[in-house]
């Protein structure tokens, strides 16, 4: 029996009544591979058992792209990483897929409208970190 159409998920739904969802698994996937590059939608639609397309429709269907769903993933790891103040900055840029610092400066930026050294302030009291 399919979930089309029978209100078990929303369109697109992939999993089954009380199991992840087809975003949850995407972010999943790209959480645990982002320290070792970046997964690209072809890796993660294999890792789904479906084709490229498969994944990016159904993506569509949630209102999502790849890149949306890579991009938020980084930015909530960048944050995190941030915030518990434990890592550098080159660490926390490879961590969340960027060789070059000077790129995950510039998307996080983008994401935040602040400079990793305002953020930094604003959210770890007390923290002499080198402004970046």
């Amino acid at each position: 029996m399919s979930n089309e159409g029978s209100g078990a998920g929303p369109p697109g739904w992939t999993g089954s009544p009380g199991g992840p969802s087809l975003v949850e698994r995407v972010r999943s996937i790209v959480t645990e591979e982002l320290p070792g590059g970046n997964p690209t939608a072809e890796h993660v639609a294999r890792r789904l058992h479906m084709s490229k397309r498969t994944l990016h429709r159904r993506l569509v269907d949630h209102g999502l792209s790849f890149k949306v769903v890579m991009d938020d993933v980084r930015r909530g790891l960048a944050r995190r990483h941030l915030e518990q103040g434990e890592l550098q900055l080159t660490e926390i840029a490879r961590a969340v897929g960027f060789n070059d610092l000077s790129a995950f400066r510039k998307a996080f930026r983008r994401w935040e409208g602040v400079t990793l050294g305002e953020y930094r302030r604003g959210t770890a009291a007390g923290s002499d970190d080198v402004e970046d």
